[in-house]
């Protein structure tokens, strides 16, 4: 398992600084969805796949969720699908 350090208070402000930037992403994604056509579906899922791990790591932060090795680097698995996608959604666009 990992150990775990209890946060500063100065992070719990950046953790919640980084969940309002993920949530704002993630309603620009659903916002885009309904009223945008041009937009990637690519983009949608990459945003919205970040919004919810972002959410999954900051509730173990907190000790709400299990703090296990899947929730320490959940960030990271989330940022290389993100990337993927984002990749894709750019591919996708250019051949039209």
């Amino acid at each position: 398992t990992v150990s775990f350090v209890q946060i500063p208070e100065i992070m719990l402000g950046l953790h919640w600084g980084v969940m309002t930037i993920c949530m704002i992403g993630a309603a620009i994604a659903i916002y885009s969805c309904r009223y945008v056509e041009t937009v990637s579906s690519m983009f949608i899922v990459g945003t919205i796949l970040m919004f919810f791990s972002m959410c999954l790591y900051v509730l173990g932060s907190f000790d709400i969720l299990p703090w296990n090795d899947f929730t320490a680097n959940l960030i990271y698995l989330a940022l290389s699908v993100e990337a993927v996608l984002f990749t894709s959604g750019i591919i996708q666009q250019l051949r039209f």
